[in-house]
């Protein structure tokens, strides 16, 4: 069995979800052959590299820039020099000869649904949807089989016209390694992890230290991804805090933390929601993080703070002195946990007969 996983570098999480979706499929079928690709290093090998910096420009510096296109192409479907791309693509399929596609992130399923249409082609086609509301890219592409992270996603789907049978509320995809069993907290002091995902964006992050210091029995770990520059002016100035730059095992520090304060990335909230971990979200600003950060609140599985209402690290010192409301956003997210027990890529592919 050979699987053709598309995704992209545009931040860490969609290239975190191909890894999971690789490792459901391994787990399944022991002798698949899984052929991972970057859409954007495939189809436009030039500039590829100048893509990816301009993203990480806008999301850091002009996310308004990014929001604007991002609802350009919600209603547009756009794709850059389609029929180069086109071409590209089906030279991709031609070679590799899949016996299944999956997307982690829309553009890629921009790609096999051009194609599709293009070459009338019908080797199944799942879209994996890494955010809580999908993007119009995944409506409209047409897949056999759509895995999002809860019926909350699913609900959505169906009012804008996907079929209801072809939607999966399976999770958004996480490595293995987040779906223990055994989750245990330390019962002293607090734990509270800090994290910028790749790009190590983390809004007001010395007030936070500064905040968190003056409490007793409260350690830190911040962790600020590629953001070598954050990392270099926050090492060694606050006893209880230890910063760290990029690390392949936030499992790890997940497992152990009674809070995570971080962006409102949608594999960051299934990874948090898998290791029992409550979320403390400062003002999303991406506009799929927004709708990831209303599920939050919805499910009341952490802390939403929209707009600036006092001192973030005042209000984190509440939330962490609030038993109760901890222990409540706990128990809200092992009911989500339990609601995913179960259920896999690998169903999926059974319903549309993958390997038979």
């Amino acid at each position: 069995m050979k699987a053709l996983i598309l995704t992209g570098h545009f931040g860490m999480g969609h290239t975190s979800a191909a890894q999971a979706v690789e490792e459901e499929i391994k787990k399944k079928y022991k002798d698949a052959e899984i052929i991972k690709v970057d859409v954007v290093e495939y189809v436009y090998p030039e500039v590829s590299r100048y893509v990816y910096m301009g993203f990480e420009a806008m999301v850091s510096k002009l996310h308004n820039i990014y929001n604007i296109l991002n609802r350009m192409d919600e209603h547009g479907f756009l794709i850059p020099f389609k029929n180069t791309a086109a071409k590209r693509f089906s030279q991709l399929v031609t070679e590799t000869k899949p016996d299944i596609m999956i997307s982690t992130w829309p553009p890629g399923s921009k790609y096999i649904s051009e194609f599709r249409k293009a070459t009338g082609d019908r080797t199944p086609f799942i879209a994996c949807v890494t955010d809580m509301i999908a993007h119009s890219v995944w409506i409209s592409c047409d897949a056999d089989a759509y895995i999002v992270g809860d019926i909350y996603t699913k609900e959505n789907m169906v009012a804008r016209g996907v079929n209801p049978e072809k939607i999966f509320a399976a999770g958004i995809p996480v490595r293995e390694i987040f779906k223990k069993n055994d989750i245990r907290k330390s019962a002293a002091g607090k734990e509270i992890l800090i994290s910028g995902g790749g790009l190590g964006l983390i809004p007001e992050a010395e007030g936070l230290l500064e905040r968190l210091e003056r409490m007793d029995n409260v350690h830190v770990t911040v962790i600020t991804g590629r953001n070598e520059k954050l990392c270099e002016s926050l090492s060694g100035r606050f006893r209880n805090a230890d910063i760290l730059g990029y690390v392949d095992d936030m499992e790890k520090y997940m497992e152990k933390a009674d809070m995570i304060i971080s962006k409102a990335g949608g594999i960051t909230l299934f990874e948090s929601i898998y290791s029992e971990v409550p979320l403390y979200i400062i003002k999303p600003f991406l506009e799929q993080e927004k709708d990831n950060a209303r599920y939050v609140e919805e499910k009341h599985i952490g802390k939403v703070v929209w707009g600036r209402k006092g001192s973030h690290g005042d209000n984190l010192a509440d939330i962490l002195e609030n038993e109760a409301e901890l222990a409540d956003m706990k128990k809200n997210i092992r009911d989500v946990k339990k609601s995913l027990k179960g259920k896999s890529i690998g169903q999926v592919m059974d319903m549309l007969q993958i390997g038979a």
